[in-house]
Formats: C-alpha cells, structure tokens, sequence
C-alpha cells in the first residue's frame, strides 16, 4: 500500500509542484495521442478518398503540377465556371449538363481543391488566373470565353477579364463577393464573423492533417442532397483540400488588393447576379439588411461598367445561387453566350 512520506506532509508545495508535473505530462501524452489518431484516421480517409472518387475529367500538366477539369458539349463561346471559397468544378453538377446543351462548357478544380494537385506558390486570385490562363492554353481550349465566377470565382474572372481583356467575350457573376473586411460600412456583428473564419482559418490549416477537417466540414456544408453529400463531404475533407481552402480565405485580403484598379471592358455582355438573401443569417435583422444593400450596390457598380448588362436579384435565394436557383444561373448563362453570338443587347431576365 502506498504512503506519504514525512517530507510529503511537511513539504505541501513540492506535494503539489509532483502532482502538477504528473498532470501535465499526462496532458502532452493525452494531446499526443489525440493528434496521432487523427493522423492516422486523416491518412486513412485521405487514401480513401482517392480510391473511391477517381477523377471524372482530365489533369493538365500546366508547369509541374495538375489541373482538372471536365469538358462537355460544343459550340461556341466556350463557357468556363469557376467556383466559390472551397468549391470546385462538382458545384456546377447541376448546371453545366444543362449549359452543354447550348454551348461548349468546361468546369475545373483550382489547384489544391478537389481533384486538382496543389500548387507551389499562395492561393491569391491573381496566382489563380495565371494558373487557369494555363490550362485553357494547355488543354487547348480556344477563347474568347464567356467566364462565370460564383463568390470568391468573381474576383477571380474579374481579374482575368482585366488581365486578358482580348480573350474574354462575356460575363456571368454569381453574387460574386466584395470587399468584406475593409469596407468601413459593413456591420460591425458581420464584420466580426468574417474576421471569425479567418481565425478558424489559421487553426484549421494546421490541424488539417489531424482530421479537423471531419469536425467543421458536416456543420459548413449545410443539407446537401443525397447523391452528392458522400462524394461532396470526403472531396471537403481531404488534407489538401481542407488547407487550400483555409489558405484561400486567409489570403482574401491580398486578392481583394489585387482587384484595385480592376476594371471590365465597357461593351462586352455582363450578367450580375445577387442573391435576396443576407449570407449572415445569425446577425441582428438590421445588419443583414444594410450588409445586403452593399452587396447589391455594389453588384450594380460592376454592371455598371459595361452598357450591355444587368444586375438581377435573384427571388428567394442566398448566397449558394448555383445550388438552389440553378435555372437563374443557366439562364444568364444562355442569355451572355447568345449576346455574343449575335452581337446584339444583352436581355435581362422578366422581373
């Protein structure tokens, strides 16, 4: 049976001084084999992932590293959606069939997201349009495109269209976001929600290996529909996805300072979509009204740059457009590429 010893009870501190060194040994090795079962469970389902999600497209080598994308119908324009934060070319499943219909449409995965290999250099919106400048000229994809950028995707067809004027014939932007965290009139409760995910940013990035990314992913994709919420849920959780998409919202700041300057060529079709619907649902009514009325003024700014658009608020829908109008997105869609076909006016949706 064990005893305490006389120096234990005449020496009380080196009593506690013993047992808070056993307890925070105890610790480390707790937190050890917490991080080392995520390791391996991360590893496990990384793996997996790989073998039961083969890439549906085709990987292009565009300078050491691969992009994926997937090509379907004829015709031209040829359309080319990007995706929002996070997204890849699977958040137009329901939209691109749709659009191959009319026109030849390609769908891709940025690098580090989805199906894609990751990339060497920052996840910013201008690496980003050099990496898909890339892979059209690669994949020999002749332009001038109709591009189609869905939130975090505006920016980046934004720049691109700045950037390579001559090959971009129209425009689609699916409540493409603004400058969230430096415009002095967003509320100060969305302002400090934003500023939240980019601290879960930071965290999530690190522990991204340890399977962190099994805990968030399931409550920040919300109800998705059956047949895609497996395949959707383990492409999310992938260690490369998880980080490229934590490194994308961390780096938000710098490719919203790339947009400075940004401007669209005054006469080419331009569709501005918006949604009706605040993206902040949990903020007092009062702030998501004024958060809102500044995504809208600020999506007619950008039509406004061009005397052949509109700028349409999309009824009943938030931020996710493409999920749950997708017929307003085709639409737009098919009223850019037919503008450019026929060089006339482009016609806004009935209101």
């Amino acid at each position: 049976m064990a005893t305490s010893s006389v120096n234990d009870i005449k020496n009380p501190k080196g009593r506690i001084l013993v047992w808070l060194k056993r307890l925070g040994i105890g610790s480390v090795i707790f937190i050890f084999l917490i991080l080392l079962g995520g390791y391996i469970f991360q590893a496990y389902t990384d793996s997996r992932t790989e073998s039961l999600y083969p890439p549906p497209g085709q990987l292009v080598d565009i300078g050491g590293y691969r992009l994926h994308y997937q090509s379907r119908g004829s015709g031209s324009p040829v359309v080319v959606l990007d995706s929002g934060l996070a997204g890849g070319g699977f958040d137009w499943a329901n939209i691109q069939p749709e659009v191959a219909k009319f026109t030849h449409v390609i769908s891709y995965d940025r690098a580090g997201l989805w199906w894609s290999d990751r990339g060497p250099k920052e996840r910013t919106s201008r690496q980003i349009v050099k990496e898909l400048h890339a892979l059209l000229k690669q994949a020999e994809i002749p332009g001038p495109y109709v591009l189609v950028g869905a939130s975090f995707g505006g920016y980046n067809v934004r720049l691109f269209t700045d950037e390579y004027p001559e090959q971009v014939a129209g425009l689609v932007l699916v409540d493409s976001v603004i400058d969230l965290l430096q415009n002095d009139n967003i509320p100060e409760s969305i302002r400090r929600a934003n500023k939240n995910l980019i601290e879960l940013a930071e965290v999530g990035y690190f522990l991204a290996p340890f399977g962190v990314g099994h805990l968030i992913m399931p409550g920040l994709l919300g109800d998705l529909p059956a047949e895609i919420k497996d395949l959707y849920l383990a492409q999310s959780c992938k260690t490369s996805n998880f980080q490229t998409s934590c490194a994308e919202w961390l780096n938000l700041n710098i490719s919203t300072s790339q947009m400075k300057g940004c401007r669209l060529p005054p006469d080419i079709p331009i569709a501005v979509l918006s949604a009706s619907r605040s993206p902040n649902p949990e903020a007092p009514a009062e702030d998501q009204l004024i958060y809102l009325n500044i995504f809208h003024e600020e999506h007619a700014a950008i039509a406004r740059q061009s005397t052949n658009s509109y700028h349409y608020i999309v009824p009943d829908s938030g931020h996710a457009i493409a999920f749950e109008k997708p017929d307003a997105v085709i639409d737009s869609i098919r009223r850019v590429v037919e503008a450019v076909r026929t060089k006339t006016k482009l016609m806004p949706p009935n209101r």
